[in-house]
């Protein structure tokens, strides 16, 4: 357990208000940094649906001896953090490590909601822990509420253990990764029965691409690895081998069997690629296991993918209106947040270029592949999402960057589902002619803080 040390790249360390932590998650040279920091008292001890259904700076004031050993141990999270990139191993999704333009507040000295029932006890009964540890290519930090020190650590160890499960199931860079086996028997004619984990994952990938008419494409695959490659070499992809990628995509060459569970993809030589919502599929994967073990107050910041449970507790141990998640401005996206959201039982993911790109002959190439053109966006842009899922989240905040404003706020309302009392809303940013344009879904205001 640590207090939320940082990795690798700019790190921002902020002083903030009395009983307020804030964790800063955003991406620099394209690796997550996280920094938590505390002024005054914290809390408790640590002071010491599916698309349309279908789809340690350490304490102030601490007797707690996990912050004693902090300095060491963020020099083990930083190397393991490189170990991991240069092996290149538990990296799932390079292409959205930009996704972390965000930054998340969490707030221990909001103003109680009314009729929560907050009270002392239940600050004495709960107390507020932070862990951080690497993985798919990236920090993931972990905030909960716990009774004892013993229950958090162990609530913890089983999440991270869960995403090392899953990160076996879908990253396309593990060679013996269950999506990769899956990727061998392409065109073989073959039905394979697949896990429920990656079933589900992929029936939402489809749905999301029929949705979007295929700006959202999970067998974008091998044109993304020919932009890795590209974005190296600071050349453009060789137009025939480009050609030939594009002739492997089509998500309409997958053919599924929910009774069965089973996947057949038709096309020899097609492959998956989930860089555009496993993330944000995870991090719901950990708040569901937590809620389980009954950590229903949790936050789980994957990157810029950030699933969030029931709202943290105020030093008093009453019950605040949320966690308080602050948006990066896109020409500024170290500053200061441009808008500040606080959000429960939902989930945010933004999608951008801000730091993952590639100029060439003077062009400015993102690492989001538009599947029709084959060619990464031009157009500079941030787009945060706020959905009820983590990942309708990541796949919708991936979709609508492609999409662009109009058709991406048309596909928002179209993606509201009626039975969820939670909205979808979107948040899109991009760079034109006349400087940076914002365009906010109708229900995006109903998250955001006024100042």
């Amino acid at each position: 357990m640590t207090n939320s040390p940082p990795g690798i790249g700019t790190i921002s360390y902020e002083t903030s208000v009395l009983r307020m932590s804030c964790l800063y998650g955003f991406i620099s040279a394209g690796v997550f940094a996280a920094v938590v920091s505390a002024a005054g008292a914290s809390a408790a001890k640590l002071d010491a649906a599916p698309l349309n259904a279908a789809i340690a700076q350490r304490p102030v004031a601490n007797a707690n001896p996990w912050t004693t050993r902090w300095e060491t141990r963020r020099l083990d999270v930083v190397n393991g953090v490189m170990r991991e990139l240069d092996a290149g191993t538990n990296i799932i999704m390079k292409r959205h490590w930009t996704k972390a333009v965000i930054v998340v507040w969490l707030l221990a000295g909001l103003l109680p909601v009314a009729g929560t029932g907050g009270s002392a006890a239940m600050a004495q009964a709960l107390e507020r822990f932070e862990f951080s540890e690497p993985h798919l290519g990236t920090l993931v930090a972990v905030t909960l509420y716990a009774p004892t020190e013993t229950v958090a650590t162990e609530a913890a160890a089983a999440a991270y253990a869960r995403i090392k499960v899953l990160n076996r199931i879908l990253s396309d860079y593990q060679d013996e990764s269950e999506v990769t086996r899956l990727c061998r028997t392409a065109g073989s004619g073959t039905a394979v029965e697949v896990s429920p984990e990656l079933f589900e994952v992929l029936s939402r990938s489809l749905a999301l691409a029929e949705a979007t008419d295929g700006a959202f494409d999970p067998t974008i695959s091998p044109v993304i690895k020919l932009w890795r490659t590209a974005r190296k070499q600071r050349q453009l992809p060789d137009p025939q081998q480009l050609a030939a990628a594009r002739e492997l995509v089509g998500w309409k060459h997958v053919k599924l069997d929910a009774q069965r569970r089973t996947v057949e993809l038709l096309k020899p030589g097609m492959q998956l690629d989930f860089g555009g919502i496993a993330k944000g599929y995870i991090a719901q994967q950990v708040r569901d296991l937590l809620v389980r073990r009954g950590q229903n107050r949790c936050l789980i910041a994957v990157a810029g993918d950030i699933v969030a449970g029931d709202p943290p507790l105020d030093a008093d141990g009453r019950e605040t209106a949320g966690w308080k998640i602050g948006v990066a401005p896109l020409d500024k996206p170290n500053g200061p947040p441009s808008r500040m959201l606080r959000l429960k039982n939902c989930s945010v993911s933004t999608s951008g270029d801000a730091f993952q790109f590639v100029e060439i002959g003077g062009v400015r190439y993102s690492h989001i592949v538009d599947p029709k053109t084959g060619l990464g966006l031009t157009q500079r842009s941030s787009v945060t999402i706020i959905a009820p899922d983590g990942a309708n989240a990541d796949g919708l905040a991936t979709a609508v960057t492609i999409l662009g404003v109009e058709r991406g706020l048309k596909l928002i309302e179209q993606s509201q589902n009626a039975a969820s009392t939670h909205r979808t809303a979107a948040l899109i940013v991009f760079v034109g002619s006349d400087g940076l344009t914002a365009s906010e879904s109708p229900h995006f205001k109903a998250f955001v803080i006024d100042n």
